[in-house]
C-alpha cells in the first residue's frame, strides 16, 4: 500500500512537471497508452527475430526481419511522444515518426508483394494427400522394379544362350559381358584370356563401328572369325560398344600344275562350292538379320531398366526421407530416434557424461484426438529444445526427448517447463491441453531397453498421480526410499 501511494506521488509530481494545459487525467492517459504500445512494439520484433533466427528455412525471413524494423521505430515514435509530454521537440517527434512511416509503407508494400506466395502454400490436407499418392507411387514403382529385374534376367539368359558371340565393351574399354559363344570361337576360356578390347579389335575401334577378320586355330584345325562391332546407347547415353563374333568362310582355290584331263571335273566343283557358299551366305544373313532384331530387343530391355533405375533412386530417396521424419510434427521418427540414442549411449559409455531420457504423453483432452493433441504438444516441445537435445515421435501417443550431458536433477527442470509451455500455450481455450512426462537417467550397465523401460514406468506413476505431472525414474524412486527409511528410523 505504501509503495502504492508513492508511485502516484511520483506520477502527480510528473503531471505537475509537465508544459501541456491538459488535464491531469488527459496527459496521464497518453503517457499510459504510449508506454504500453512502446511496450508491445519492442516484445513483437523480438518475438519476430526469435523466430527468423531459429527458422533459418523460411523463405520469407527477410520480411520477418522487416517487420521487426517497422515496430521498433514505431515504438520509438511513441517514446518520442511520451518525452515530448514533458520537453516537447517538433523537430525530434516528426523525425521518429517520419522513420516509422517510412518503414511501415515499405513493410506493407513487401507484404502485399508477398501475398500472391502465401496463398500458394501448401495447406495440412494437401501434405496429406502428397505423402498418400507418393506412398502409391512408391509401392508402383517396387512393381516396375521387380518386372524389370525380371526382363534383366531374362536378357542376360538371352545372350547366354545365344547362337552367335555376343560381348559388350564399357566406354572404360573392359568386357562388361560376355557369352560363352562369343569366348568359344575366339578359342579362350574365360574373360581374361581373351585380352583387352584395344588388343582383339584394334586401338582405333572406338572412333567409327567397324569388323575385323582374325586367323584362329583349334587343334590344328585352322578357321577364321569375323569381328564386328558397333556403339550400344540408350536415350542418347553411351554405353559402350556391342561386338558380335561369326565364322568367316574359308577362301578356296585351285592348285597351279592341275592335269588338263581333271580341270573341267575342277571347275564344276568349284561351282558347286561357289554355289553352296553363296546358299551358306544368305542362310547367314538371314540367321543374322534374326539376331540383329534380337539385339533391338535386348537393347529396348536395356533402356527400360535403366529408366527404372533410375526412378527406383528418386523413390528410394523419398522414402529414405519420410522414413527418418514424421510428417505431421516435423520431428524424428521412431526409427530415427532409436538411431540417435543408440549413438548417444554408446558416446555416454565411453566419456562417462550423463544422459537423460523424458517420455512425454499428453492428456486425454474431450473434444480433441490423442493424435491432435500429440502435434500440439510437439510443436511446443521442439520450439524448446536445445541443438543437442534429439527428439522423436514414438506411436500416435508417445513422444521421447533425448537429453545429452543432463543429469536427472536438470532433466527433472526441463520437464517441469515443458508441461508449463504445454498448458501455457493453450490458456484461454478450449480444449485446454496438459501433459505427463515421465524422466529417466541412464546408469552404469544400463542399455537402450532398459532406459526406455524406465522411463516408461515413471511415466505410468505421473499418469497415475494425475494431469500435468512429471515423474523421476528408478534413481530418483530409491532416494526417496531410502529417505523415508531414514524418516522412519529417526521415529
Amino acid at each position: 500500500m505504501e509503495y502504492l501511494q508513492q508511485l502516484l506521488r511520483a506520477m502527480e509530481t510528473a503531471l505537475d512537471a509537465s508544459p501541456l494545459t491538459w488535464e491531469r487525467t488527459t496527459v496521464l492517459l497518453h503517457a499510459i497508452a504510449d508506454a504500453g504500445i512502446v511496450f508491445a512494439g519492442v516484445l513483437l520484433p523480438a518475438g519476430l527475430a526469435y523466430l527468423a533466427l531459429r527458422r533459418r528455412d523460411l523463405e520469407y525471413r527477410g520480411l520477418l526481419w522487416l517487420c521487426a524494423a517497422a515496430l521498433l521505430a514505431l515504438a520509438a515514435a511513441h517514446a518520442a511522444a511520451v518525452w515530448d509530454l514533458w520537453s516537447p521537440d517538433p523537430q525530434r517527434g516528426g523525425t521518429t515518426k517520419a522513420t516509422a512511416a517510412v518503414l511501415m509503407l515499405l513493410t506493407a508494400g513487401v507484404f502485399i508483394g508477398w501475398l500472391p506466395r502465401a496463398q500458394r502454400l501448401p495447406s495440412p490436407n494437401q501434405l496429406r494427400r502428397a505423402n498418400a499418392t507418393l506412398s502409391r507411387e512408391a509401392f508402383e514403382q517396387q512393381q516396375q522394379l521387380r518386372a524389370s529385374r525380371t526382363r534383366a534376367a531374362l536378357y542376360t539368359e538371352a545372350m547366354r544362350q545365344a547362337g552367335i558371340g555376343l560381348a559388350v565393351v564399357t566406354p572404360a574399354g573392359a568386357w562388361s559381358e560376355v557369352n560363352p559363344r562369343f569366348l568359344a570361337l575366339l578359342g579362350a576360356a574365360h574373360e581374361g584370356g581373351l585380352g583387352t578390347p584395344a588388343s582383339l579389335l584394334g586401338k582405333d575401334y572406338a572412333k567409327v563401328p567397324a569388323e575385323r577378320t582374325l586367323e584362329r586355330d583349334t587343334d590344328g584345325a585352322p578357321y577364321r572369325v569375323r569381328l564386328h562391332w558397333r556403339p550400344l546407347a540408350v536415350q542418347e547415353q553411351h554405353l559402350g560398344w556391342l561386338v558380335e563374333c561369326t565364322e568367316a568362310p574359308a577362301e578356296s582355290g585351285t592348285a597351279d600344275g592341275v592335269h588338263e584331263d581333271q580341270r573341267a571335273e575342277l571347275e564344276t566343283r568349284i561351282a558347286e562350292q561357289r554355289r553352296e557358299l553363296s546358299e551358306a551366305a544368305a542362310r547367314l544373313e538371314e540367321e543374322a538379320s534374326v539376331r540383329r532384331n534380337a539385339l533391338v530387343q535386348v537393347q529396348r530391355l536395356a533402356e527400360q531398366l535403366m529408366r527404372s533405375n533410375a526412378r527406383l533412386n528418386q523413390i528410394d530417396e523419398r522414402l529414405g526421407t519420410l522414413a527418418r521424419r514424421d510428417p505431421a510434427t516435423g520431428l524424428g521418427t521412431r526409427y530415427a530416434f532409436a538411431d540417435r540414442l543408440t549413438a548417444a549411449l554408446a558416446a555416454t559409455r565411453r566419456y562417462g557424461d550423463p544422459l537423460s531420457l523424458l517420455l512425454l504423453t499428453p492428456d486425454p483432452v474431450t473434444g480433441l484426438s490423442q493424435q491432435a493433441a500429440l502435434v500440439a504438444m510437439a510443436k511446443e516441445v521442439a520450439g524448446r529444445l536445445r541443438e543437442t537435445d534429439v527428439a522423436g515421435v514414438l506411436d500416435e501417443q508417445h513422444l521421447a526427448v533425448l537429453l545429452p550431458h543432463t543429469a536427472q536433477s536438470h532433466a527433472a527442470g526441463v520437464a517441469e517447463r515443458f508441461c508449463k509451455a504445454v498448458v501455457t500455450s493453450s490458456a484461454g481455450k478450449s480444449p485446454a491441453l496438459s501433459c505427463c512426462i515421465g524422466v529417466a537417467a541412464w546408469r552404469k550397465g544400463q542399455d537402450e531397453e532398459s532406459l526406455v523401460r524406465e522411463a516408461a514406468e515413471a511415466l505410468r506413476r505421473a499418469r497415475a498421480a494425475g494431469a500435468g505431472q512429471v515423474s523421476l525414474g528408478a534413481v530418483a524412486a530409491e532416494a526417496e526410499a531410502a529417505a523415508a527409511g531414514n524418516d522412519r528410523g529417526r521415529q
